[in-house]
């Protein structure tokens, strides 16, 4: 069975606090998973690229895992500087990172997840359009 455990994900107390890269390391230590998933809240908080959640993303890559990610394009910018900061990290961006169809494809959302794209450790997971 290949597992991808939610790990500190929005709703969760964990959520955004110290000591995310250490609770991943146990999730990992205690089951055998290819990688994880992080569902990020609305708004951007600056948490990926803070020193906790870059330390969290290097645990990801240290262990080979893969980072599954669900959130709003205002992530996306921030995805992409995690991405290029650890290019073997494999990252997938659930639900085509919720760009709205109905916003046209010029929309910036659409723009923000073609141009967090472009990093080849990025992948788009195409789930449907909102």
């Amino acid at each position: 069975m290949i597992q991808f455990p939610v790990v500190d994900s929005a709703g969760s107390v964990e959520y955004h606090i110290a000591g995310a890269a250490d609770r991943l390391n146990g999730v990992a230590d205690r089951r055998s998973i290819a990688g994880f998933t992080h569902y990020l809240g609305v708004s951007n908080d600056g948490w990926l690229v803070s020193d906790e959640g870059l330390a969290s993303f290097a645990v990801a890559a240290e262990r080979s895992l893969i980072a599954s990610v669900a959130g709003s394009p205002a992530w996306l910018a921030d995805l992409r500087r995690v991405a290029a900061t650890y290019p073997a990290l494999p990252i997938i961006v659930h639900h085509l990172g919720t760009a709205r169809a109905e916003e046209g494809l010029d929309s910036p959302g659409l723009r923000n997840l073609l141009a967090a794209g472009v990093e080849p450790n990025i992948a788009v997971k195409a789930s449907g359009f909102y």
